[in-house]
């Protein structure tokens, strides 16, 4: 929960620089767009680390 708030919140604030470059696109769609982009960078960085863990356990064998 902690690190989803933590992510929402760089979203929002991330949303609100890039606010000010592109005034005709609203705060919340930016915003919306920063946090998916931040997941999925987790996500991804989540999947290869297991896989690396995954392949170091082989390796072990």
């Amino acid at each position: 929960m902690n690190l989803l708030t933590t992510l929402t919140s760089l979203s929002i604030v991330f949303a609100m620089i890039a606010a000010n470059y592109i005034p005709e696109v609203p705060v919340r769609y930016i915003s919306l767009v920063v946090l998916l982009v931040l997941v999925t960078l987790l996500n991804v960085r989540t999947m290869l680390l297991r896989k690396k863990d995954k392949n170091m356990s082989q390796l072990k064998k």
